[in-house]
């Protein structure tokens, strides 16, 4: 017989919100992290401190680490999501087509 493509759209979907979640994750951990350093910022005086808050603060600029991930990420998602769309479009499409054709309709 012919070959055919199997695709779980719940799969595609759950691993687009499991991206959702880790994205709220990491916000909301980056958020206490950043409360903690701002904390320490005023009260901690070390060799390395200028340097730590430097790197610190560059991890969260635009072209930063966390930035950049956090985009990424998101970009992923919404990748998922139109292939989700997408490929439910299509089969959508292919089993009207093929009733057409076998005149079920």
């Amino acid at each position: 017989m012919g070959n055919y493509i199997c695709v779980n759209l719940d799969d595609i979907e759950n691993a687009a919100g499991a991206i959702d979640a880790y994205i709220i994750k990491r916000a909301i951990l980056l958020s206490q992290m950043d409360s903690e350093v701002g904390q320490a910022r005023s009260a901690w005086r070390a060799e390395d401190t200028d340097a730590f808050l430097m790197q610190w603060d560059g991890m969260k600029a635009p072209d930063g680490v966390f930035t950049v991930t956090t985009e990424n990420l998101t970009k992923y998602r919404d990748l998922l999501r139109t292939v989700h769309d997408l490929y439910k479009k299509a089969q959508s499409e292919s089993v009207e087509q093929a009733s057409k054709i076998g005149g079920w309709t």
